[in-house]
């Protein structure tokens, strides 16, 4: 091809290449490139417990520490629910909104943690079970079928309570 007098330019390449190593150090830290909404290593649980009844008004139980059968609110102290033993726990590796102003949360359980969602929601059909993180109920399904997935995503009633519950699983709210 004979002698190439064009020079290549270093610019783009190394400008690509810083722009990838930022984004692989941020997500190695456990931030997001794409905002702070998105997912962030865990350390919380969410404790599974049946649902023996639930009563709409303004709540005032204390959060539940216990493992024992007991009384606790909603988020947003808008239901009292009765609950019997805790299941156990499934542990959380990451949770976020599904997007910004979203009313839904996408909760992935760690490998143990999924492996305990499915053999609590083995049996349960048709049997609703509260989900609490820090003794409060952060929902309270209907279990239709075993749930044997790590990704779970969960339909909260408002955008609001979506932020709530993610801040919650991360240790900043209760």
């Amino acid at each position: 091809m004979g002698n190439d007098t064009t020079r290549r330019r270093p610019g783009i390449r190394t400008a690509a290449l810083v722009a990838a190593g930022l984004v692989a150090a941020t997500v190695a830290v456990g931030l997001s490139p794409w905002g702070w909404w998105h997912a962030q290593a865990l350390p919380g649980a969410i404790e599974l417990r049946l649902v023996t009844s639930s009563t709409d008004g303004t709540c005032t139980e204390p959060p539940l520490t216990s493992g024992g059968a007991g009384r606790a609110c909603d988020i947003d102290d808008a239901t009292t629910y009765e609950l019997g033993p805790t299941l156990g726990e499934a542990t959380v590796a990451t949770a976020h909104e599904v997007t910004p102003g979203s009313s839904q949360v996408n909760i992935t359980l760690t490998s143990d943690g999924a492996d305990e969602f499915a053999r609590i929601t083995n049996d349960l059909s048709g049997q609703q079970v509260a989900l609490l993180v820090d003794g409060q109920v952060i929902g309270a399904p209907v279990v239709m079928a075993p749930v044997t997935l790590r990704d779970i995503e969960l339909a909260m009633r408002s955008s609001h309570e979506a932020v709530v519950v993610v801040a919650m699983l991360h240790g900043e709210a209760s």
